[in-house]
């Protein structure tokens, strides 16, 4: 009286056609879904199509939301990728070995096994921050530091031992050559220092 159904209680219910599609119309006007023989199946919203089968896999009009998903061959994007919840990674790998992601706060490239290798076949690879670029080795110790409006600093096995400054730059420790110094102006010695020459001085 109000309902239209159709009920099979036992079995498979078939929808067969030998030629053309089936199709699940809103007021014969706009499409649901379209079921083509020997070609796609579309699926629709408000006869808009969202959804697609096509020779090589499926296609997606529109955004995707998932809790999860597993690819198995390649994922091919033709908009973003948006995580849009803090601490969700993209993870790499057979054990999960590359991972980015977003903390709410800092943002990491992390991996626990094997080299991270930065390559281009193109030209140059620029780094660019709003402040502060440091390098560190073996966890923790310093390598590299850059300050946004100030000094370099370059360091051995976490030891400074070479820093620009606002007059030039400063090392710490011994200054060795393999060819010639040139003195644009005075070498200066602190009393009770020495100029040596030769090889015994």
């Amino acid at each position: 009286g109000t309902f239209s159904f159709i009920d099979n209680d036992t079995g498979n219910l078939a929808i067969n056609t030998a030629s053309g599609e089936v199709q699940i119309n809103k007021d014969t006007s706009e499409y649901m879904a379209r079921f083509i023989c020997d070609g796609a199946v579309e699926l629709y919203f408000d006869a808009n199509k969202k959804f697609e089968t096509t020779s090589s896999g499926s296609r997606i009009f529109g955004q995707l939301y998932t809790d999860s998903a597993h690819v198995n061959g390649e994922l091919d994007l033709v908009g973003n990728l948006d995580l849009n919840s803090d601490s969700h990674r993209i993870k790499l790998g057979a054990g999960d070995d590359l991972q980015i992601y977003h903390d709410g706060s800092n943002n990491y490239i992390f991996t626990n096994n094997g080299d991270l290798n930065l390559q281009t076949t193109g030209d140059d690879i620029q780094i660019t921050a709003a402040d502060d670029v440091f390098l560190n080795v073996q966890g923790t110790e310093n390598a590299v530091k850059c300050f946004g409006n100030g000094q370099v600093e370059l360091y051995y096995n976490n030891g400074k031992k070479f820093e620009t400054n606002s007059s030039g730059c400063t090392v710490t420790g011994t200054l060795t050559t393999t060819s010639g110094i040139n003195a644009g102006n005075n070498i200066s010695l602190n009393d009770g220092h020495r100029l040596k020459l030769g090889n015994s001085d």
